[in-house]
């Protein structure tokens, strides 16, 4: 195409995170390199299970939904089992992100949602989520204090976050 076009062509494979890629089946999941590891599963589904199992072993997940509901589905579905693994001094900071999204946007629904979550560990990212609430989970999904989001595909476009 490059050639095509008369122009040259630029590749940047560069991951802030090295990818891993597997293949999860009923409970295991078979890694490219061949290396296998069992997934306890729950009944919140496989997406949850996989994102917990990194959580529990002291990383970071990010899912991605195809759609907004979805996306809120799956956090709430993570929340409880999340907070399990969670500190009291994480706790207790994520206490304090979840006060300070509710004190810098207005009180509505969605909102109020994401601040219980986030209490948790975990978060929701889509585009009906203003541009104040999405710097926030980004913000401090960097910083390792939230430990999972479940988010639509926007999250995927030009975001390098370090999650499994």
């Amino acid at each position: 195409m490059s050639e095509w076009l008369g122009c040259s062509l630029v590749e940047n494979d560069w991951r802030p995170v090295p990818l891993s890629e597997g293949v999860y089946d009923g409970g295991s999941v078979t890694m490219h390199d061949g290396k296998f590891f069992e997934v306890e599963p729950t009944l919140r589904g496989p997406p949850v299970d996989l994102g917990a199992e990194s959580v529990k072993d002291g990383g970071q997940s990010l899912l991605f939904a195809e759609t907004r509901a979805r996306s809120a589905s799956l956090a709430a579905k993570a929340a409880d089992i999340i907070s399990r693994y969670l500190k009291n001094s994480e706790k207790n900071e994520l206490e304090n992100v979840s006060k300070k999204i509710l004190k810098a946007n207005e009180h509505t629904q969605l909102v109020k949602t994401l601040a219980e979550l986030v209490k948790k560990g975990v978060a929701f990212h889509h585009a009906g989520l203003n541009q104040n609430c999405r710097e926030t989970i980004e913000t401090e999904f960097r910083k390792g204090t939230i430990k999972l989001i479940s988010s639509t595909p926007t999250l995927a476009a030009g975001v390098n976050l370090p999650a499994r």
